[in-house]
C-alpha cells in the first residue's frame, strides 16, 4: 500500500503501480488542521487495519501521516518506508521534523529519495536508502485535442511557456511576474491556484488556468513551446520537469547542482531572478526545436536509469517484506 496525504501526487500513483500497490490517496478536507490531520489519520488506521499490507510506502512530508502508519502498523510485521520528497529534510515547515522521521525509518524500514545527495544525507542517519526518480511519465497516446475546459480551447494556437505551479515557498513567482513583464513578447501560462495577490500583480500576458483536469494538463504539456519548472532550493526535483522529458518539451530550470546534474546540456538554467528567468524563456522559445530534440534523447537514458532503480527498490521492499 502506498499512502499519501494528498488529493493525488503521481510520483505517488506512478510508483505504486510499478510496485504493483494500492495507491491511497488520503484528502482532510477543509478547515482547521489539527482536524483535517485527525480525520486523515482515521481513515489512515482504517484502510491499514481493512487492506493489512505486508509493505506500507508513506509520502513525506507530513510528519503526522508517518506517526499514523506507525501507529495503525503496531503489533504487525509491516514494512514502513518513507518516500521521502525534498521537503521533508528542506523545507522549513517540516524540517524540525527531519529527525523524528529519520529515526521512525531507521527502526521500521528504509527510505527513498530522489537524488544521490538526499540519499547522502539519509544514510548518515543511519537509514537504509533507495534512489529513485520519478518515473518518467508516459502520456495517453489517444488523447484529444478538445479540453474539458472551454475556456482554454484558445490556446491551442499559442504559443507559450507552461509554469505548473504549487506556489510553494521554494518557487519564484514574484521574480516570474516580473520577469514577464520584462519580456512583453512571452506569453506565459500558469497552473494551480493561484493567490489573489499574485492574480493582481500579473501582467497581461500571464494566464491562469487555476486547477486543470488530468487530462487537460496532459493537453497544456504537449501543446507547450517550452515548459518552466522553477525552483530555488537545491536538491529538489520538480515532477514538471520529469513531465517535460517524458513529452520532449524543451525545458527551463533552476541553476542547482542537482537539476544539472540530471539533465545536463540538455535544458537552459536560469536564477530566480527576474532578468535571467525572462532570457531564459526567450532563448528556450528561440531554441525550443534544438533543446526538445536533446530532451527526447536524454530520455532514452534515464529510462535505462529507472529500470535499474525500480530493480533495487523492488528487491529492497521483497527482501524486508519477507521478514529477512
Amino acid at each position: 500500500m502506498f499512502i499519501s496525504w494528498i488529493k493525488y501526487h503521481g510520483r505517488s500513483a506512478d510508483l505504486a503501480r510499478a510496485l504493483s500497490m494500492d495507491a491511497v490517496f488520503i484528502e482532510g478536507g477543509s478547515g482547521n488542521p489539527i482536524r483535517r490531520y485527525l480525520r486523515q489519520w482515521q481513515r489512515t488506521r482504517a484502510a491499514i487495519r481493512d487492506a493489512r499490507p505486508g509493505s506500507i510506502i508513506v509520502m513525506q512530508p507530513p510528519l503526522p501521516a508517518l506517526l499514523a502508519v506507525i501507529s495503525s502498523a503496531r503489533g504487525r510485521q509491516a514494512q514502513v518506508i518513507g518516500d521521502l520528497h525534498t521537503g521533508a529534510l528542506e523545507d522549513p515547515k517540516w524540517r524540525w521534523a527531519a529527525g523524528t522521521i529519520l529515526r521512525i525509518l531507521k527502526r521500521r524500514g528504509f527510505a527513498i529519495v530522489t537524488n544521490a545527495p538526499l540519499a547522502e544525507r539519509v544514510r548518515k542517519a543511519g537509514v537504509e536508502t533507495v534512489v529513485l526518480h520519478d518515473l518518467i511519465p508516459s502520456w495517453p497516446a489517444d488523447l484529444s485535442e478538445t479540453f474539458d475546459d472551454a475556456t482554454l480551447a484558445d490556446l491551442t494556437s499559442e504559443t507559450f511557456v507552461l509554469v505548473p505551479l504549487a506556489y510553494a515557498n521554494d518557487e519564484p513567482v514574484d521574480a516570474l511576474l516580473q520577469a514577464a513583464r520584462a519580456a512583453p513578447g512571452v506569453r506565459w501560462v500558469l497552473t494551480g491556484k493561484a493567490p489573489a495577490r499574485v492574480r493582481e500583480a500579473a501582467p497581461s500576458t500571464i494566464r491562469f488556468t487555476g486547477y486543470v483536469t488530468n487530462e487537460d494538463y496532459a493537453r497544456l504539456v504537449h501543446r507547450a513551446a517550452v515548459i518552466a519548472a522553477l525552483t530555488t532550493r537545491e536538491f529538489t526535483m520538480q515532477r514538471v520537469g520529469y513531465e517535460a522529458l517524458g513529452a520532449g518539451r524543451a525545458l527551463i530550470t533552476g541553476d542547482t547542482r542537482t537539476l544539472r546534474d540530471y539533465f545536463g546540456a540538455s535544458a537552459l538554467y536560469v536564477r530566480p531572478d527576474a532578468e535571467s528567468i525572462a532570457q531564459g524563456a526567450e532563448q528556450a522559445l528561440a531554441n525550443r526545436d534544438t533543446l526538445a530534440a536533446a530532451m527526447a534523447e536524454l530520455r532514452e537514458a534515464k529510462v535505462e536509469e529507472e529500470r535499474e532503480g525500480l530493480a533495487q527498490l523492488r528487491a529492497a521492499v521483497q527482501l524486508n517484506s519477507d521478514g529477512r
